[in-house]
């Protein structure tokens, strides 16, 4: 992977597991983005209360604010917001009740890393790019 111009986009990454949420962090900043870590849905919200990021990446299942409740609050916050999920939880309500709160892309676990970087470019590009 190399360095790409994104602009230094802001990315909040929410994750529970350090070593993902480390690795993850490093990739992303390689490609050019700012990354701004968070544990759990509660520390990803008081977060975006202080800076709104470009886009939200986060996990669903969390032990504290999982992340369906943050898509959601997210979503009621920031209207426009690109998401993407990464999970290893999926049943089809879930996948509605994504689709339907205008989720940018849905990934399971275990998500290859060119994947995930793709999505997320997808998500910060405009409409038609």
């Amino acid at each position: 992977m190399t360095a790409n111009n994104n602009n230094g986009a802001h990315l909040l990454l929410v994750e529970d597991e350090a070593v993902a949420a480390k690795m993850l962090s490093q990739v992303f900043n390689l490609e050019g983005y700012r990354v701004s870590n968070a544990p759990d849905g509660v520390a990803a919200l008081e977060l975006m209360a202080d800076e709104t990021p470009d886009a939200l990446i986060t996990d669903l299942k969390m032990p504290r604010g999982g992340g369906g409740e943050l898509v959601r609050e997210a979503r009621a916050r920031h209207a426009n917001l690109p998401i993407v999920v990464v999970t290893g939880y999926f049943t089809g309500d879930v996948e509605r009740e994504l689709k339907e709160l205008g989720v940018s892309a849905i990934l399971l676990k275990p998500v290859a890393l060119r994947d995930l970087i793709d999505a997320v470019k997808s998500a910060l590009s405009p409409a038609g790019d």
